[in-house]
C-alpha cells in the first residue's frame, strides 16, 4: 500500500507484538485511548497493551499520554504536517 493509496485523514500503523506484526488503519487524530484498545483487539488482547515507538535516536519511548502520541506522530511526519503511517511496538 502506497502512501498515496492510504486515504486522507487516516493513518497505516505498523504494530508489532510478541512475535507477531500487524497492520491497521485508524483515524489521524485518534485518542490514547481509542488507540490502545484498537491494537489490543487486533492483538486478541484481554489487557490494554502498553505502546512505544522508535524515536530518532532509535530508542523505543513509550507513549503514556497526549503528549506523547502527539510527539509519535511528529516523529514519523519526516517535517510534513501530513502523517500517514506510523510503527509501534507492543508489550503487556
Amino acid at each position: 500500500m502506497s502512501a498515496a493509496s492510504i486515504p486522507e485523514g487516516k493513518i497505516k500503523l505498523k504494530c508489532h507484538y510478541k512475535e507477531e506484526t500487524r497492520y491497521l488503519m485508524v483515524d489521524a487524530d485518534i485518542a490514547l485511548d481509542e488507540l490502545r484498545m484498537r491494537v489490543t483487539d487486533k492483538f486478541n488482547g484481554r489487557r490494554l497493551l502498553r505502546l512505544k515507538y522508535r524515536d530518532e535516536d532509535n530508542e523505543l519511548v513509550q507513549v503514556s499520554d497526549k503528549e506523547d502520541l502527539d510527539i509519535a506522530r511528529g516523529s514519523f511526519g519526516g517535517g510534513s504536517s501530513t502523517v500517514n503511517r506510523m510503527e509501534l511496538w507492543c508489550s503487556d
